[in-house]
């Protein structure tokens, strides 16, 4: 079952960042997040720093964490 704070996060995100943050979740590298979706690989870095903002973390392994607990 989805959080309220989760339900929250995903409401604010745009469709593409829940596409970017989804696969990064899955564990995929920025290239295969690049290719899946047919962007560039600078975009995705681009969508991860912003995630990481919106999110409070760090790197991929906080906002993955975060990610997997605003999904229950």
């Amino acid at each position: 079952m989805k959080t309220a704070r989760g339900n929250q996060r995903i409401a604010h995100l745009t469709p593409r960042q829940k596409d970017v943050g989804s696969r990064i979740a899955k564990g995929m590298s920025n290239r295969e997040i690049a290719e899946d979706l047919g962007i560039h690989v600078q975009v995705v870095k681009n969508y991860s720093v912003l995630l990481y903002d919106k999110f409070g973390v760090e790197n991929r392994t906080q906002l993955t964490i975060k990610w997997l607990e605003m999904e229950r």
